[in-house]
């Protein structure tokens, strides 16, 4: 189907303007000095009926016995299937990468139930006092229980907090990269799952350099990398019935 057509006839237009110009340099008047060397290339083609397909276009130079350069040879594959085949590889990696996050979310969210447990019932304890006072007949000015409103105030806040930092990891909006410290990203993490690998009995040993270079990147991506490692770490420990269960937290620059 492509004897003696085109090249414009044959290859996306993207494509065939390129081609058609090295071809009209190099190749139309080819010079036995000229070496092309071998290359494959993927590329959208044209049919006969016009529609088009993905393919692979692999050419090289041909030469004659004393090694001069008397022209080009080129093979087109056709590679629907195989570009299928990467794309549907590449949609089971990111659903995996999606199970993968999930799993990890779960398992903070597990531990964040406790986190905010115990500010709310410092909330509930206190104003409870301040209404049984209220009741008893007690409570005389707000300004007698000025430290007991700030104290839920401050308990309130805690919540809030807690519930920002969970929804950081399951933000889908870019975020702008900007110069991060991997420390303070790792510490946050550690701050965050605390609570789960103090209840597992898990002790966390930490030895980051203090002159590290930060990297460009988007904060809250390196705080999701370092809390995920250390889930899966608090995972494997958790089949480990031994009673000195550790994770070991390093960072240095490297070369």
């Amino acid at each position: 189907q492509v004897m003696g057509k085109l090249v414009t006839d044959i290859f996306s237009p993207e494509f065939a303007r390129p081609l058609q110009a090295f071809y009209d340099a190099n190749i139309a008047e080819v010079s036995t000095e000229l070496r092309i060397e071998p290359r494959s290339i993927e590329t959208v083609l044209k049919r006969g009926d016009g529609t088009t397909f993905a393919a692979e276009l692999s050419y090289s130079g041909l030469v004659d016995d004393t090694n001069r350069t008397i022209g080009v040879v080129g093979v087109v594959r056709n590679i629907e299937e195989r570009k299928k085949m990467q794309n549907e590889l590449l949609e089971m990696n990111q659903a995996k990468a999606r199970m993968e996050r999930l799993m990890s979310m779960a398992t903070m969210a597990a531990g964040v139930i406790h986190e905010i447990n115990q500010p709310l019932n410092a909330i509930e304890l206190i104003s409870s006092g301040i209404i049984l006072m209220h009741q008893k007949g007690r409570l005389e000015t707000v300004e007698q229980y000025d430290e007991d409103i700030r104290e839920i105030s401050k308990q309130a806040d805690k919540v809030h907090g807690i519930l920002d930092h969970l929804k950081s990891f399951s933000r889908k909006e870019t975020k702008q990269v900007v110069p991060v410290s991997v420390n303070d990203s790792v510490k946050q993490a550690l701050a965050f799952l605390d609570t789960q690998l103090t209840s597992r009995g898990i002790m966390v040993e930490q030895n980051l350099q203090d002159d590290l270079m930060p990297v460009l990147a988007v904060p809250e991506a390196i705080e999701e990398i370092a809390a995920n490692l250390l889930v899966n770490a608090m995972q494997a420990l958790e089949k480990n019935e031994q009673s000195n269960r550790r994770i070991f937290v390093e960072s240095w620059n490297a070369g």
